[in-house]
This record gives structure tokens, C-alpha cells and sequence, in this order.
């Protein structure tokens, strides 16, 4: 999807209330690191959000700005 830097549904939440998706959702996975800040979302919604951790397994967790 143009102009997204990572696939999610913004309305699904971890277990500690972050927004998530994987790794293999981004455009550019090199991009993916906790800090920074990118655009998030789908068809549906974008959001700007904060990068907070990426899991060994590839779940990536996000604040939405």
C-alpha cells in the first residue's frame, strides 16, 4: 500500500493496550526500530505512530500519535 510504512488495523491492541502488527507487514523492514515514528494503518485508517519494540518473533508494538 503506497505511502504506509507498516500494514495494522489500528483498532487491534497487545495485551498491554499497543497497537501491533509483524514485521512482514512492513514496506521497509530496515525502517522498523524502536523510536521511530512512521505511518500506520490500511485501506481503512493512517495513523502516525511510535515504533515502542520489535520481538524477536517479528510482532511489532506501536503508540498511536
Amino acid at each position: 500500500m503506497a505511502g504506509v510504512d507498516l500494514v495494522a488495523d489500528l483498532n487491534a491492541l497487545d495485551d498491554d493496550g499497543h497497537g501491533w502488527s509483524t514485521l512482514a507487514e512492513a514496506s521497509d523492514q530496515s525502517i522498523v526500530q524502536p523510536g521511530a515514528i512512521l505511518v500506520v494503518g490500511n485501506q481503512h485508517a493512517l495513523a502516525k505512530v511510535r515504533i515502542l519494540a520489535v520481538d524477536v518473533d517479528g510482532q511489532v508494538h506501536f503508540d498511536i500519535l
